[in-house]
C-alpha cells in the first residue's frame, strides 16, 4: 500500500466539506478512520457526552431534536486509500433516512489534486437526484470548481443512438424537447483506474404519451458512456 497516497485520503476525508455528514466533523472522522485501520471496524459517538464509543460495525452519534432522540450512523462501506477511494454511508434509525457519500481524487501533472463528492440522500426507498461536487486541492486547501470547468458537455448522440433512429425514420424532434428533463445519469466513481462511467437512464413523466414515448427511447438509449480523465478534465470516450 502506498503510504502517500494512504495519507492523501485520509487528510481529504478529514478536511473536505461535506454537506450530508457535516455534523461528522474533524476529529470524529479522523477516529473513524484510527478504527478502521485496526479491525476493519468503526465507532459510535454520542453528542450529548461527546466521547467515541468503539464498536464494530459503526460510528454514531445521538442529537435530541424537539423532545426526541436522533440516531445517526456513519459507516466505511468501502475504503482503498491505495486507490485515492472512499464509500461511506450515514443512516439514521429513526427517520430511516440515508446519505451515500463517495470521495475520490486524481493527482493532475501541476500536483494539484482534482477530488470528486458523490452525494445521494434517501429516505426509505425514495432517492434524490445524485449530486457531484468538484475541489482543487492544493497547498492543504479547497477550491471548488464548476463540474463544466471539469466534464466535456453531455450531446444528446452521447446517449441516444441517432443513427438508429434516422434508419427507423423516427421523429427525434419530440425526443430532443423532453431530453433535457428526463434524463438521468448514475455516475461510477473509479475504484480502480481513472474514469468515470456513466450508466443512462429515463426519467419517468406525465405526458399524454408517455408509455409510448418512453419505451421508444428505451429502444434506442446507450446503457452507459464513459468520462475519460486527462490530466484535470474529463473527456467522453466517443466511438
Amino acid at each position: 500500500m502506498s503510504t502517500n497516497s494512504q495519507t492523501n485520503l485520509e487528510k481529504i476525508f478529514c478536511e473536505i466539506p461535506i454537506k450530508t455528514i457535516d455534523s461528522f466533523g474533524y476529529s470524529a472522522r479522523k477516529k473513524l478512520i484510527e478504527l478502521h485501520k485496526i479491525n476493519k471496524g468503526s465507532i459510535y459517538k454520542f453528542e450529548k457526552s461527546s466521547k467515541f464509543y468503539e464498536t464494530l460495525t459503526e460510528l454514531t452519534q445521538t442529537k435530541h431534536n424537539k423532545g426526541f432522540q436522533i440516531r445517526t450512523s456513519l459507516g466505511f462501506a468501502d475504503y482503498y486509500p491505495k486507490n485515492g477511494y472512499l464509500h461511506l454511508i450515514e443512516s439514521s434509525y429513526d427517520s430511516q433516512s440515508m446519505n451515500i457519500v463517495q470521495i475520490c481524487f486524481w493527482n493532475k501533472t501541476n500536483n494539484e489534486k482534482l477530488v470528486v463528492i458523490k452525494e445521494l440522500h434517501g429516505m426509505g426507498f425514495d432517492y434524490e437526484d445524485q449530486v457531484l461536487t468538484f475541489y482543487i486541492y492544493d497547498n492543504n486547501e479547497f477550491k471548488s470548481i464548476k463540474n463544466s470547468d471539469v466534464l466535456e458537455e453531455i450531446q444528446i448522440s452521447d446517449v441516444l443512438d441517432l443513427d438508429r433512429i434516422k434508419l427507423d425514420n423516427v421523429d427525434i424532434l419530440e425526443f430532443k424537447k423532453l431530453f433535457p428533463d428526463i434524463l438521468q445519469l448514475d455516475y461510477e466513481l473509479p475504484i480502480e483506474g481513472k474514469d468515470i462511467i456513466f450508466s443512462i437512464m429515463i426519467e419517468e413523466y406525465s405526458h399524454e404519451n408517455a408509455e409510448k414515448i418512453n419505451n421508444k427511447l428505451k429502444t434506442y438509449l446507450y446503457d452507459s458512456f464513459v468520462y475519460k480523465y486527462i490530466d484535470g478534465k474529463f473527456i467522453i470516450e466517443r466511438y
